[in-house]
């Protein structure tokens, strides 16, 4: 009897006996580098496409009015109605007041993280009078509790 020239065990003999191929074989570091290259190729080239499609739709994208770009995102018509310079006004005044619009919006941000930062501090400062009071009732309790062992007990 010819023994075989790999030594298999368990299922993978009962598989290479039931005449199943065997193990396919390692490839060479030749042909993994071969491949490894190749995957960086189409790597690289899926990017480029990508990069070119997102050109090609920023670049439609310019093509609509910034008007009609904000109106397909459903921006409230409040806010348009508050950015909006009126068309009578000549440029100097329309820059002016396109920066008084963005000084209050930066203005108005700020408060925002004003009052947040308020809110945590009170919050913070709630929490620790909580934890102080707790501490205060804790000693007055041990103290109690001290001063009733000390008491000389009648018998």
């Amino acid at each position: 009897m010819a023994k075989p020239a790999t030594t298999t065990t368990g299922a993978a003999a009962s598989a290479t006996a039931a005449g199943a191929a065997p193990k396919k074989a390692k490839p060479s570091h030749t042909e993994v580098l071969k491949r490894r290259v190749e995957r960086v190729k189409r790597l690289k080239e899926f990017k480029k496409k990508r990069k070119q499609k997102f050109q090609q739709f920023k670049a439609a994208a310019k093509k609509i009015p910034r008007s009609e770009r904000t109106a397909e995102k459903k921006v409230k018509v409040k806010n348009q109605k508050r950015n909006e310079v009126p068309a009578e006004m000549d440029t100097a005044e329309a820059k002016a007041e396109k920066k008084r619009i963005h000084d209050l919006k930066i203005a108005a941000k700020r408060d925002r993280r004003l009052k947040r930062k308020e809110v945590k501090k009170n919050k913070q400062k709630k929490k620790m009078a909580g934890v102080e009071e707790r501490k205060v009732k804790r000693v007055a309790e041990r103290n109690a509790r001290k001063a009733q062992a000390t008491e000389p007990t009648d018998s």
